[in-house]
């Protein structure tokens, strides 16, 4: 069993982008995500059998969708589940067109999605307990060209990501 998730990956400059938001949070608001955890979610797809990932990459190969550019503007922190995020204020048809096909590859091996609207986002700080100050950044413009299924794995120390498989976006 593998806990795994499809998800938008940045290119090294994007990720080093995102990383500089990171660093110039507060250290106290929260707890930082590590550069190399940095992603956006397409679908989280829960502890799967071996079986049911071969599914999911055979179905990963036929999706068709285009590149996009994704323009992250939007610095927010939500309560519940305590998180200080990154996201697009413009949501580009290209990102819901490709979630929903994600999703039905996940029907299709079997997966049953949770059923709530898809809001894009990148998590910056976890268990961040208040509302973070002021922040100016520069908007972060992002080329998307390809998406990856990537596994989740929990250590003593905290979690990691490891890309299981990239596609690339027409």
């Amino acid at each position: 069993m593998a806990r795994l998730f499809f998800a938008l990956w940045p290119d090294d400059k994007t990720r080093q982008q995102i990383n500089d938001v990171i660093e110039a949070l507060p250290a106290k608001v929260g707890r930082r995500v590590t550069p190399e955890n940095i992603h956006i979610t397409l679908a989280f797809l829960g502890s799967v059998r071996d079986e049911v990932t071969e599914c999911l990459q055979d179905q990963a190969k036929i999706i068709r969708a285009d590149g996009f550019k994704l323009s992250l503007d939007s610095l927010d922190w939500r309560k519940k589940p305590q998180i200080v995020w990154l996201a697009p204020s413009f949501v580009p048809d290209e990102l819901t067109n490709l979630v929903m096909q994600i999703n039905k590859a996940a029907n299709d091996c079997g997966i049953k999605l949770e059923d709530r609207p898809y809001k894009p986002h990148i998590t910056l700080l976890r268990k961040a307990k208040r509302k973070i100050p002021e922040n100016s950044f520069r908007t972060i413009n992002w080329n998307v060209e390809s998406f990856v299924l990537a596994q989740s794995v929990t250590h003593p120390e905290g979690v990691s990501y490891t890309v299981l498989n990239s596609w690339r976006l027409k």
